[in-house]
């Protein structure tokens, strides 16, 4: 009765460390790097600062997106002004999405900008001010609030 109760004890911990080798290998091998990101210009001020827009969807298991707005001062400083989920295709009940998908910004003097989007999934975060500059944010429909 003791050796088969040993040999079940060393088969479990056997089977544990190899499940936790191979997870440790997956990751460093497999999902080395598991985030794929796309950053463009939207606009630019005439003292040199720009509102970036940056995309980033991340695979493991699933799939998570999210999108943010950076505004980049003349002097290279970085501040995140707009985080959200960009819409993902899907139609809720009721729901009439609005173009564009995309965001946009437009400078309406050297310390005002309006950033604008059709529809998003969910807005993360919506920053008013960075850098003296401020931010007035065009958001048609945001569907979390549905």
């Amino acid at each position: 009765m003791r050796r088969p109760f040993k040999t079940a004890i060393v088969a479990f911990v056997s089977l544990l460390a190899v499940s936790v080798l191979w997870l440790v290998a997956s990751k460093v091998f497999l999902f080395r790097h598991p985030c794929d990101r796309l950053a463009r210009v939207l606009s630019r001020s005439r003292d040199g600062a720009t509102v970036v827009d940056v995309f980033r969807a991340c695979t493991v298991v699933g799939t998570v997106v999210v999108e943010r707005v950076d505004l980049v001062t003349a002097h290279g400083r970085r501040f995140r002004l707009l985080t959200f989920v960009p819409w993902g295709g899907e139609f809720p009940q009721g729901a009439r999405v609005k173009a564009p998908f995309e965001p946009s910004a437009t400078w309406l003097s050297a310390h005002d900008v309006v950033i604008s989007i059709g529809t998003v999934d969910r807005v993360l975060q919506e920053r008013p001010e960075a850098a003296g500059i401020h931010v007035t944010y065009d958001v048609h429909m945001v569907l979390s609030q549905r």
